[in-house]
């Protein structure tokens, strides 16, 4: 019957299988060679965003100290002090303290990538070598 693979289609649907299975180890190999590689950088990588975020909270901290200290200066002023040329320049001044914006510059990594599988070789592994009758 026509509709039937030959010993040689089979030979050869067998020789893809056992190909395919050995480059999609040797693939994976490289897959995890790589996610190895990826995640000792990333780990790096994240104890320098972790070393900056942490600065960058210090920073924030020391101008929010700043800008409390000075207020609490000018706020003990008197109001006639606060209302002249003096005052006027210190609350300006004090204004700027509003313009530094640390609050988004935090940085974030991503994640390494999974492992590769495909279902396609178990597909062509099970692939009947006749019609079912």
């Amino acid at each position: 019957m026509a509709f039937k693979m030959s010993k040689q289609e089979i030979k050869e649907r067998d020789e893809f299988v056992d190909s395919l299975r050995k480059k999609l180890e040797t693939l994976n190999a490289a897959v995890t060679k790589y996610n190895e590689v990826v995640a000792e950088a990333y780990g790096a990588l994240e104890d320098e965003i972790n070393d900056f975020n942490g600065s960058l909270s210090d920073a924030r901290d020391f101008v929010e100290r700043l800008k409390d200290d000075f207020t609490g200066q000018y706020d003990d002023k008197s109001e006639k002090w606060q209302e002249g040329d003096k005052g006027s320049v210190v609350r300006d001044w004090l204004d700027t303290f509003d313009n530094v914006s640390l609050y988004d510059a935090e940085i974030e990594a991503s994640d390494p990538v999974g492992e590769v599988d495909v279902d396609g070789i178990d597909e062509l592994e099970n692939l009947e070598t006749e019609p079912a009758e």
